[in-house]
């Protein structure tokens, strides 16, 4: 019920499971989609989706290491100096 509200507010046509929800998709995802089929509003345009996640436990992870490598690429120069020990602080200094 949840999930078919913030699809009204939101206006989202597509959820997807993941973490803990990816692992129990099998059981979930019948229930949902018919959940989200009887209640939002939008699905006379567009039947909404629920999708599983192939990352299951490492979404996290691997946007932690995204953000690490975002800031690498938009701030060598104080990654470099850091790497040196020429400076403390964040990367961007």
């Amino acid at each position: 019920l949840a999930v078919a509200g913030l699809c009204n507010v939101v206006d989202v046509d597509t959820v997807v499971l993941g973490g803990l929800y990816a692992r129990l998709a099998t059981w979930l995802a019948p229930e949902i989609t018919t959940q989200l089929s009887a209640r939002v509003l939008t699905r006379g345009w567009r039947d909404p989706r629920v999708l599983v996640s192939q990352l299951h436990g490492e979404a996290a992870v691997r946007g932690a290491a995204g953000t690490v490598i975002r800031d690498v690429i938009d701030h060598p120069g104080g990654w470099i100096r850091r790497a040196a020990g020429l400076t403390g602080g964040t990367a961007a200094g």
